[in-house]
């Protein structure tokens, strides 16, 4: 499986909301994004904006910027900025949460995203190596059934883990046990075929992912905004979640 394919395992993980640094002394996580006009004028004097009018991802002020209010002022190139000392801020109107805000992979942080995906990947060669010794040498069910077993515990364990570095260790363990299960469950059906029936075998199990939906990710990356949202709209109608399904957009 190549690094650019999304996995059953990465769900909701990897969503990246609209976000900006902290401001000192705030109380209030989301106000900024859905507040009223004194919260965006304390936004305003606390966040530079880009060049589509919108927060900074990863640069604030270094103190309030108050002469930003007035209506015939402009921002100062030269103004002080620093890093996001104190975290984050991120919208959770569409998406309440990620892996990117669970543990703030934002701006510098943000190249450990992939490493996520490159340790999953990881667990699947290594998994296959070891699964297919442990399956020739302790049998295939056997395998099967532990792999299994495996797969429940990484993939439960992902959902409570308090760190980062955890939540990595157990992507690998879970790319493990989903290569594990899928060699022995291959190999343990196969295994039971007539050797007559072996490639027509073959030919219905890969038949049966082209009845799938296309890959929502790759609908969007080629502009295929519409038709990525009716994929996802029918997966949310499927999964029992038609009314998140329905606040979904292009945009979003």
């Amino acid at each position: 499986m190549g690094s650019h394919c999304w996995t059953p395992s990465k769900r909701r993980k990897a969503v990246v909301p609209e976000h900006h640094c902290r401001i000192q002394n705030q109380t209030s996580a989301e106000t900024l994004f859905l507040g009223d006009g004194r919260d965006r004028d304390l936004l305003k004097v606390s966040i530079p904006m880009d060049k589509a009018g919108k927060p900074e991802r990863c640069l604030r002020f270094t103190g309030p910027q108050w002469q930003l209010l007035n209506p015939n002022a402009t921002e100062q190139a030269r103004l002080d900025t620093e890093g996001c000392l104190d975290g984050w801020v991120y919208d959770k109107s569409v998406f309440s949460s990620s892996i990117v805000t669970k543990w703030d992979l934002v701006c510098e942080r943000k190249l450990l995203v992939p490493i996520t995906q490159t340790v999953f990947v990881g667990g699947q060669l290594a998994g296959s190596i070891v699964f297919g010794i442990l399956s020739d040498r302790f049998g295939r069910r056997t395998m099967l059934q532990w792999s299994s077993l495996l797969a429940a515990i990484a993939d439960t364990a992902i959902a409570f883990v308090p760190t980062f570095a955890a939540y990595v260790i157990f992507r690998f363990f879970l790319g493990i046990a989903l290569i594990g299960t899928n060699l022995t469950r291959f190999c343990l059906t196969v295994e039971w075929t007539p050797i007559e029936k072996q490639v027509l075998l073959h030919t219905c199990n890969m038949y049966v992912f082209t009845a799938l939906p296309e890959s929502a990710r790759w609908l969007i990356t080629h502009n295929k905004f519409l038709m990525a949202l009716k994929a996802l709209q029918k997966v949310a109608w499927i999964n029992g979640h038609k009314e998140q399904g329905r606040t979904l957009t292009p945009e979003v």
